[in-house]
């Protein structure tokens, strides 16, 4: 397809396909829009029936697909020569003629109409709510995998089937349930129920090493207490004894001995 003025720079290589996640439909209560795509080329052998069979894209995502041939001629002074220039072109278009549809995904194709494929390129926009499901991450690269693998495939007066084929393997795949053996995406729930319990007996050994400590810690503040005080009724018994005169401590000495003897006398009766 060489000669194919529909030729575009395709720069990344088509490996394999990385869903990514599982998306949902989108629920938006918007009605299909059948006047979804503006042929500026020629492109397209019968536009409304290509327009009717692109709703299975929109049944199976909720997104409302729009496509842009958007030609031009060299020398016209609105050609677009740089990638920026190509993006802003499509976020204007998407937020001023298209009025910023929250659900839309759009794709414009710049044929430069020169006859070189080179100078020919791409450009998408996606609102807020289609980003849910064409996210740019995985699904705008999904997308332009599979317009390589078609392009190469159907012959230039077969645009109308190539850009259906397109849009319905994108939706098929995209929406495609991911399982975990799916680049290890979805984690099992009894993967999710070991990690949980890992988490809760890491928590109880930190709980039960924090109340050992906390027992240990009064334990020693219980025993420095009684030590001190020990001490502070020895220091005062001692500074008693040195205050207190001699004559007074035998006295002392001989009452406590005559309480004794009273004591032990009543004891043995």
């Amino acid at each position: 397809m060489n000669s194919d003025p529909r030729i575009s720079a395709l720069n990344s290589d088509t490996g394999d396909i990385t869903i990514g996640y599982n998306r949902e439909k989108l629920d938006t209560g918007i009605a299909y829009d059948s006047n979804c795509i503006v042929d500026e080329a020629g492109w397209f052998n019968n536009v409304s029936k290509t327009e009717s069979d692109l709703k299975y894209f929109y049944d199976k995502t909720g997104v409302q697909p729009y496509i842009y041939i958007r030609s031009a001629h060299s020398g016209d002074e609105d050609i677009l020569k740089d990638t920026e220039d190509y993006s802003s072109y499509t976020e204007d278009y998407f937020n001023n003629t298209l009025g910023n549809p929250t659900n839309g995904f759009l794709f414009i194709y710049f044929d430069d109409g020169d006859g070189d494929p080179d100078n020919d390129w791409y450009a998408d926009w996606e609102g807020d709510r289609a980003r849910n499901v064409v996210d740019e991450t995985y699904a705008v690269e999904i997308f332009y995998n599979y317009f390589e693998k078609y392009w190469d495939e159907y012959p230039a007066d077969q645009t109308d089937e190539m850009f259906i084929q397109l849009y319905k393997s994108f939706a098929d795949t995209i929406m495609t349930e991911v399982k975990s053996s799916d680049n290890d995406v979805k984690v099992s729930n009894n993967d999710v129920k070991k990690t949980i319990s890992k988490a809760i007996l890491k928590i109880l050994i930190v709980i039960v090493v924090i109340i050992a400590v906390i027992v240990v810690l009064i334990i020693l503040i219980v025993f420095w207490t009684k030590k001190q005080q020990r001490k502070k009724e020895e220091a005062e018994e001692t500074e008693r004894i040195l205050n207190t005169p001699m004559q007074d401590l035998v006295q002392d000495a001989m009452e406590k001995d005559r309480l004794q003897e009273l004591k032990d006398k009543y004891d043995n009766q």
